[in-house]
């Protein structure tokens, strides 16, 4: 199946809408319970119409992903970011924004990353680039999207100004437009809630509900600890890989990656602001572990690289269907 997406063919990310149905097929038959949408009454308003625990939010969770592979694609692609060009990065990304059952519906923190790839790109556009003033303000103006949707991302302001110190000399007048790009979404949302007399709530709901320090949601069960521990086990191996996706590579290359590796970092430090975080929020460590998955299976002798694919593909899908062959369907 890697074969498929060992290819730097355009065209060929329409298996990524295929892949996905198949790693997100236990959302399409039902029973699942809708996800936590914390303090984003900005997500609220804009799918309150939603069955959040249905077909019409898996169906649109996952076109979401696949838009956000697609988007993990383009970045690296441009940037040349892996010794080989494939699709690898975006079908990574694709399975593990899929491992984990709360990930296969609609919620703010999928909608949030969304924005942050999106930044992403924006903040990788500047290097070296006299002119970026568009693309900074475009940084701020996502990040800010991102955390009307889920905000503990208001951190990320800081992780932008990381990014763009590594790539270019970000002045103070660089400074101020990623400040002005960052705040805009929250004075337009807030004209709007004002002018439907919910200002309050909109606040309520962001700072009041939506951040709180170290505040965890509900017990956990078995398949919580085990998505727990091959997330602990892939970020060690995205450590203990560092040097070696750094080897031969330009200095823009390794900004960038580095850039990703910030963005690990950044998304555990989020973790101590979300109020009521639940697992999903493990789903902002995904665009980098996914890109750091495909460096490593890139490495591998392609027969090895099939076994260990299937290997997690066939795990995946037992968690996803625990409940037909633990109770016997």
């Amino acid at each position: 199946m890697l074969a498929l997406f060992r290819t730097n063919q355009f065209v060929a990310n329409i298996f990524l809408v295929f892949y996905a149905f198949i790693v997100r097929g236990a959302a399409f038959w039902g029973g699942l319970a809708p996800v936590h949408q914390g303090g984003s009454v900005v997500i609220e308003s804009l799918f309150g119409g939603l069955d959040l625990g249905g077909t019409q939010s898996a169906l649109l969770a996952l076109l979401i992903v696949c838009f956000q592979a697609l988007l993990i694609n383009i970045i690296l692609a441009r940037h040349r970011m892996a010794n080989e060009l494939s699709l690898l990065p975006g079908m990574f990304y694709v399975l593990l924004a899929s491992s984990y059952t709360p990930f296969l519906l609609l919620s703010p923190v999928l909608v949030a990353t969304t924005f942050y790839l999106l930044a992403l790109y924006e903040m990788l556009e500047t290097y070296k680039k006299y002119a970026a003033s568009g693309n900074i303000y475009n940084v701020g103006l996502w990040l800010g999207l991102a955390s009307l949707f889920y905000p503990s991302l208001l951190i990320y302001i800081l992780l932008a100004v990381v990014g763009l110190r590594s790539l270019r000399a970000f002045r103070f007048r660089e400074q101020l437009v990623l400040a002005s790009g960052f705040v805009s979404p929250f004075f337009l949302a807030f004209v709007y809630y004002f002018a439907t007399d919910r200002a309050s709530l909109l606040w309520q709901n962001l700072l009041l509900e939506g951040l709180s320090w170290w505040e965890l949601r509900g017990a956990l069960s078995w398949p919580d600890y085990l998505q727990l521990g091959f997330f602990t086990f892939l970020i060690l191996l995205a450590l203990l890989s560092f040097n070696r996706f750094l080897i031969k590579k330009n200095i823009q290359v390794q900004k960038n990656i580095g850039i990703f590796y910030w963005g690990l970092l950044f998304a555990l430090l989020a973790l101590f602001l979300q109020a009521a975080a639940g697992l999903d929020h493990l789903l902002l460590l995904v665009p980098s572990l996914a890109i750091f998955l495909s460096f490593n299976f890139l490495g591998l002798s392609r027969s090895l690289a099939e076994v260990f694919h299937l290997l997690l593909l066939v795990g995946l899908l037992l968690v996803h269907y625990q409940n037909w062959w633990l109770v016997g369907g």
